[in-house]
């Protein structure tokens, strides 16, 4: 197991965002913005100029 990677599921809404926007601070580029579309969390990628990075997840594919 990878454990260099932060995953924050739902992390490009509010309070994801937030809590990404935090780690990715601390922690830049390990930090992925998890969240059904792939489209709106590499949109809010954008925004961290690189800090964060996106990662479509599904929980009810599990």
């Amino acid at each position: 197991m990878d454990k260099d990677k932060i995953v924050v599921v739902g992390g490009y809404g509010h309070v994801g965002a937030t809590i990404c926007k935090e780690l990715g601070n601390l922690y830049p580029g390990r930090v992925y913005a998890a969240g059904r579309s792939l489209e709106k969390a590499e949109a809010f990628c954008r925004e961290t100029a690189g800090k964060v990075r996106p990662l479509r997840f599904d929980l009810r594919q599990l």
